[in-house]
């Protein structure tokens, strides 16, 4: 009995292996802005602008250094006390977070963004983001506060300055309803011009926003129909064993089609971005994988049949054993 025990823990033990094996194999780039005295080890300097942290810093998957400066880029800064989100491993006391802070409303577009080294060309992507946007209300205006993967276009609401690649994650202010305090929102390119549109995740004149934290997971498959691109996406989903779960346990969940990313279908910057938003958004747990794996997210214990898999293991290894 003692050996069949030990045979099922061990056979189970090489599964969890090779799963974790291969999600981190998986997993192109990630951060959770974890504060600390060391930025070799993805450490960042307390209450200072991600712009400003030193060369040093080193996390998965990006370049080494900071973010590159933009216009106003001081806004963005890394503070204690992340964002949390059980489903996938995220802990405010172990993890920091991005925190876009603004005076005042102006038209300047703020920006930061950190390149990626070496990501792999693949057909899809599995992308997920913590988002919460503070208790301070938004002025009126139609601010803005993003993040997301693609290229150096500012993620603007309707025409851009270029084409607008990638899928920004974050909050959005609609000027043509007053009470509206910020929807959540996906914003990339849906048509082949230079614009920017919105898919609404939760709307901010139906339900308050305030002080929620949101995980966002997305999946992108490139070049799927005519040219165009899939994004589908899914607001807090609690089990990440395979896309029928991911469903199931979400608070919502949808897909659209758009031109969000590049024919080279290379990934190679995470982009902050904002505009006329008017208080705070925190931002946390930013990862990119070519796998739902790879995401680190919550699979509930081995089902039943996998159990019995795993017991049947044993009984054959144990008669083995009585029979030598």
């Amino acid at each position: 009995m003692k050996c069949q025990q030990s045979f099922q823990l061990l056979a189970s033990m090489v599964v969890a292996c090779a799963m974790t094996a291969s999600a981190q194999a998986s997993l192109l780039g990630t951060d959770s802005y974890v504060i600390g005295a060391d930025p070799t080890a993805g450490q960042y300097v307390a209450n200072t602008a991600i712009r400003s942290q030193p060369a040093a810093l080193t996390n998965l998957g990006f370049v080494a250094g900071p973010y590159a400066s933009g216009t106003g880029t001081s806004q963005f800064s890394a503070t204690a006390s992340g964002l949390n989100y059980a489903p996938l491993g995220e802990d405010s006391s172990s993890s920091g977070k991005v925190n876009y802070n603004a005076a005042g409303l102006d038209g300047a577009i703020r920006t930061n963004a950190r390149n990626l080294s070496g990501v792999t060309p693949s057909s899809t992507y599995w992308i997920s983001h913590l988002v919460n946007r503070g208790n301070i209300p938004q002025g009126g205006g139609t601010g803005y506060a993003l993040t997301g993967f693609g290229n150096a276009i500012a993620p603007q609401s309707g025409a851009t300055t270029g084409f607008l690649e990638g899928a920004f994650v974050g909050f959005d202010q609609d000027p043509t309803n007053p009470n509206n305090f910020g929807n959540l929102i996906i914003r990339s390119r849906k048509s082949a011009a230079q614009t920017a549109e919105d898919e609404v995740l939760i709307d901010g004149a139906a339900a308050s926003t305030f002080g929620t934290t949101y995980a966002v997971v997305m999946k992108a498959e490139v070049d799927v129909i005519g040219g165009q691109d899939r994004i589908s996406w899914w607001l807090n989903p609690t089990n990440f064993s395979n896309e029928a779960t991911l469903t199931s346990s979400s608070l919502s969940s949808g897909s659209f089609l758009n031109f969000a990313y590049p024919a080279d279908r290379v990934l190679d910057r995470l982009n902050y971005s904002a505009q006329n938003w008017n208080g705070n958004v925190f931002f946390d747990g930013v990862r990119l994988s070519s796998t739902l794996d790879g995401l680190g997210g919550t699979v509930p214990e081995p089902s039943s049949i996998a159990l019995v898999v795993l017991a049947g293991l044993g009984l054959v290894a144990g008669r083995r054993f009585r029979l030598n």
